[in-house]
Formats: structure tokens, sequence, C-alpha cells
């Protein structure tokens, strides 16, 4: 018994012929030839209809020879247990395999349960481990030196960091077949050129080559228009072919990178460190544009920044949506955070990695799984917390706090985590969280509209902390300002 295997495969009719011609086919075949794509797009008459057209094998167009044909190749094989291995160089072992094993299948993600905490809330008074009495570290001796405001920007800006601008700039126009030949001197110039155009607001960058009396001359002198032009069109921080597909900030990573290092290494650190968020200002399109209500800019991108109280940026990291990079600090922890204390716990692991320092952290927006990761790395932390992220803790809901007078207050303590939650009636209803801080009564002074005076109610002392070591970030904002 024999039996007989049909093999389909399609080639052009050229490279059919061509194959037929030089013996690479043994077998007996069939051809089918397709009709080509605008074959009926014709409305000449001299056309010939089909019964009128006559093949002729040794006469064919350009337009038949590029047609895709379809091959039939009939295989003859023993009825032995071996395989039939036939002579077409189109064939293999694999033809024979079923389909049911190329089949597409569709894998179900299980989603991991993430593991209960158990907490036990109580009015107790707390009992933390804590200590309180932090180590200040003073600025760098590269500081002390310094005597103008161009030696404190070239503890930033180092000659290393502008090295690497005129290798990628470089780099970046030779893969555009292009001669740059960037220096350092110029490179200096350039961003000169740069910062001086953030003074001047014109509506062109060109309009400081400008030869009108009013306009200052110092770019004019410092470059040539042409070559700031050619430098801004081939200015680059990183190598695109080495693109990391992680990373949305891949392009400006090296410049974030070496600021936040030179920024932990010359500004020292305070006890109170404030982390919140600031913004970028920024009005075109983008898919990382963020818009804050209720901030002084409410249009641009969101900036996590961590700053000493006295207002000294100590690290940021720019927001750029749900993180996937496995590489970073705070997802080595697998906390399981969401994305803003995942950003938080990333710029606190980035200042003081693999050091023994405890400070006093004031945090917007924590949660106990922070705090509790932080109490283990040796951190005291206070901070504001959402209602819905209490953990539903059994003290005053907001509503019912809401209609008590100024000053009144409710804390519970859980004993097996060691942190406090203290809700607090001010003009409005505040939630703080604590893993260090003990819950006793302080006093501050504020206004009421019913009496027309200032009165004198109570305040927890972990609010009197956050109060007086939240405000770096503003002091930092309110130092950037047009001069």
């Amino acid at each position: 018994m024999r039996l007989t295997f049909f093999r389909y495969f399609r080639l052009s009719l050229a490279q059919l012929l061509q194959a037929l011609e030089e013996d690479q086919i043994e077998d007996a075949i069939d051809i089918y030839t397709l009709p080509h794509e605008d074959g009926n797009d014709t409305d000449m008459d001299e056309d010939l209809s089909d019964d009128e057209h006559c093949a002729d094998l040794n006469s064919l167009g350009p337009k038949m020879l590029k047609t895709v044909c379809e091959v039939e190749s009939r295989i003859n094989a023993p009825s032995t247990a071996e395989k039939p291995t036939p002579s077409c160089s189109h064939w293999d072992s694999s033809d024979e395999e079923p389909l049911s094993k190329y089949a597409r299948v569709h894998f179900k993600r299980v989603k991991q349960k993430k593991a209960k905490t158990n907490y036990s809330w109580s009015h107790s008074k707390p009992s933390f481990n804590m200590v309180v009495n932090c180590e200040k570290v003073p600025p760098s001796e590269a500081v002390k030196t310094c005597k103008t405001s161009l030696d404190f920007l070239k503890l930033f800006f180092t000659d290393e960091l502008l090295h690497h601008f005129i290798e990628q700039s470089n780099i970046y126009a030779g893969q555009k077949n292009k001669l740059l030949n960037m220096f350092l001197d110029e490179v200096n110039v350039f961003l000169g050129a740069l910062l001086f155009s953030g003074y001047g607001k014109y509506p062109n960058k060109r309009m400081l080559w400008s030869g009108s009396p009013d306009v200052r001359v110092i770019v004019q002198n410092s470059i040539r228009l042409n070559r700031f032009e050619n430098n801004l069109r081939n200015f680059h921080i990183n190598d695109n072919n080495n693109l990391d597909n992680t990373d949305r900030l891949f392009k400006l990573r090296p410049l974030i990178t070496h600021l936040n290092k030179c920024y932990k290494l010359h500004g020292g650190c305070e006890e109170n460190i404030s982390i919140d968020e600031s913004m970028i200002p920024y009005y075109g399109k983008h898919y990382a544009k963020q818009y804050i209500r209720g901030k002084p800019i409410r249009f641009g991108f969101k900036n996590w920044a961590c700053c000493t109280s006295s207002g000294y940026l100590l690290s940021f990291d720019i927001y750029m949506g749900k993180d996937n990079n496995e590489n970073r600090a705070y997802l080595v922890l697998r906390i399981g955070l969401v994305a803003q204390v995942q950003g938080t716990y990333y710029l606190l692991i980035f200042i003081w990695e693999k050091t023994t320092m405890k400070t006093e952290l004031l945090v917007l927006g924590v949660i106990h799984d922070l705090l509790k990761h932080l109490s283990e790395a040796g951190y005291c932390a206070t901070g504001t917390i959402q209602d819905s992220r209490t953990s539903k803790c059994p003290f005053t809901d907001v509503k019912s706090m809401d209609k008590k007078p100024r000053g009144s207050y409710d804390c519970r303590t859980d004993t097996n985590i060691k942190i406090s939650l203290v809700r607090w009636k001010d003009n409005k209803t505040v939630t703080c969280i604590t893993n260090y801080d003990s819950i006793e009564e302080g006093t501050c002074t504020r206004y009421s509209r019913d009496s027309k005076a200032k009165i004198t109610i109570t305040q927890p002392r972990p609010i009197t902390h956050y109060n007086k070591g939240m405000g770096g970030l503003d002091k930092m904002d309110q130092a950037d300002y047009t001069l």
C-alpha cells in the first residue's frame, strides 16, 4: 500500500520556472496561477476574452511572471515505518505535525492575593522604640570654597557631565551622517545661551541675535546663530542605540541621575525632610502632562521632590505614569503601593541608600505598609493619610468629626505594627499617621469668626510636628522667582 502526500506552497511564476529549469523540483506538481490584482481594471476593447485567449508558455509577460502561483506537490511514500523524505527542498519533517501544536494558547492572568495584615487598634498610649534625636549632615567642603554663583553651578554641572553631553551629541550627529565636533568651551556657551533665554521672554530664539538696540549682545558675541541651531538640533544626553523601553525618561535619565547624586553629595541633610509633589509648568501636548487642581501651577509635569525644611532640594523624580521598571529601588521591596507612595519611597531610598542615618520624615499621603518598612529601616515618619487608607480604624468618622468644635481629636494605636492614627478637627478634618511621635496635647492659635478674635485650641503633637517640617517644598518653590 502506497500513501500520497500533498504539499502546498506559494511562489511567483518566475521563481517557479527557475526552479524547474534548475531541476530543484523532481516530484509531480500541479500549478495554479492567480489573476493579477489589476487584471480586470481596464476598459480597452483590444483585450481578448477568456474564450479567445490562448496561453503561450514560451511568451509570458512581466505581469504574468510576477503573478503568485499555488503549487501542489504529490509525494508517493512507501508503506514502511520510515517517514517519507521527498526530494522537494521546501518540505521538512514539521509538515506532519498536527496544527493544534501551533494553535495560540490564551493564558489567563491570575492575580496574586495580597497578604492581609492584622491590625489591633486600641486607645492605649503608643510605646515606640524609634530614635528621635537625628544626626545632621553638613554641606560638603567644596561648597565652602565657592565664592561666586558660577562656582556653585559647576558643582552640579561638572566637567564630567559636560563631556558626556559632548560625547552623546557627537554620536547622535554621526548617526545622521553629520559632523558636529562639539567641544568643552562651546557646550558651556551653548548651555549659557539656553539659560540666558529664560530671562528674556522672546517669541523666537532667533531674536537673541537681533540687531535691535534693546537686545543684549552677550549671546551674539559668544556664539553664531547657525552654530547654535546646529548644536540645538544635535544635542543629546543618551544614546538611542541603547534604548530602554521600560524608562520613559530614558533620554534624560543620565542628567537626572547626575543631579540627584550632586544634590546628595554637596547639600548635606537636616533632621526634617519633606516629600511632596511640585509642578513643572508645561502647556503643550504631552502624554505625561498632569492637571492638579488647587496648585499655583495647575498644568505641567508632576515632579516628586524631597526637600529639607529650609527648602534645599535633595532628590527629585518626574512622574511619568505607571512605572514598569523592575530595577527601581522601591520595587525591589515589593510593597505593592500606589504610584504616589512608590515615588515617595524611591526618593527616600535614593538619598540614604547604604547608610545608617536616622531622620525624621514628613510625608504626604502615606499608608501603613510604607510606615512599616520605614520603621524597619530606622526612619521616623509622620504624614497625612486619606480616609480610605486607614484600614478600617475604629475611630470617629469624618462626618461626625466635622460636626464637633475645633480642636477635637480622636486617636488609635496599632500594637502590632507600632503606628498611631490621629484625627483632628481644624477648619477641616485632618488624619495623621506616625511611627514615633507620642499622642500628647498641645495648643495652637486660630482665628474664630464667632468671637471675632484669636482663640487657643487643642492640637495633638503629631499634627504640630507635621506642620513644622512640611514647608520645605514651598520654600523651594518660592526661591524660583523671576529676576
